[in-house]
């Protein structure tokens, strides 16, 4: 035996109503994890961000990165981790990110054949793509031989994309420029190879990066190409940077 349609009709309404309030608390309440591992490349809609991130979703913009090693090749199926998020590169060694809009960013490498590796950068006002370069173990290992002596336990070392011509120093110490028989000292950008100079044996910690111009002028980092950055070494891996000379 049914109930009468009144009675029904009255107390439907405010079940249901009950019932899509609780639906949308829950919904509010949970974290919901930001990208497995595994699901590579992802827009930056895709990603939800919980409340006590630091960037709110609408200061963030999609970065993507590409990852390849000094000749060019695409590092397939690198981890990429930022703060609580982390996705693997692709065939083509791209992964998309979000990134706090117009600041600094520091962006974490996991290779299988390599040591850790961080990249650094400010990130600009809009989406951007920028390529980050890695050095496998049998480039580090050319790159320790050509010191003078090995370098301390617990340094690291620091990789400075630049234009050719332009100057980079790091704390007073020796740089290297990459050319075809292999690491030679230098602090010059040479187009004979990759466009980088190379400190190797870096204590960690903040290091004090000068990138600039044939005619003195400064050079601003990349992505954004303008602002400032303050570039840190960590201990046992790779941080590269990357400056653009206007």
């Amino acid at each position: 035996m049914g109930l009468p349609r009144e009675i029904f009709v009255r107390w439907i309404w405010p079940i249901l109503f009950l019932l899509a309030f609780a639906a949308c608390a829950d919904d509010g309440d949970r974290l919901v994890p930001l990208l497995r591992a595994e699901a590579g490349p992802v827009d930056i809609g895709d990603a939800r961000v919980s409340p006590d991130v630091a960037h709110p979703p609408g200061a963030m913009v999609s970065g993507t990165f590409t990852v390849t090693d000094l000749d060019g090749r695409s590092a397939r199926g690198v981890t990429v981790k930022i703060g609580e998020l982390e996705a693997r590169t692709d065939i083509e060694g791209r992964v998309r990110l979000p990134i706090g809009r117009n600041a600094p960013f520091t962006v974490n490498l996991l290779l299988p054949n390599a040591a850790p590796h961080w990249s650094q950068g400010r990130a600009p006002d809009g989406p951007f793509a920028h390529t980050i370069l890695v050095l496998s173990d049998a480039r580090l290992d050319s790159l320790f031989a050509a010191l003078p002596e090995p370098p301390m336990d617990g340094s690291g070392v620091l990789l400075v994309e630049a234009p050719v011509g332009a100057s980079v120093y790091a704390d007073g110490r020796p740089g290297f420029l990459w050319r075809g028989e292999g690491p030679v000292s230098g602090d010059i950008v040479s187009s004979d190879g990759p466009r980088l100079v190379v400190f190797p044996g870096l204590p960690e910690g903040a290091v004090d990066v000068v990138v600039q111009r044939v005619d003195g002028r400064p050079c601003a980092p990349l992505p954004a190409g303008e602002g400032e950055l303050d570039p840190r070494v960590r201990g046992g891996g790779v941080t590269h940077v990357a400056f653009r000379c206007p």
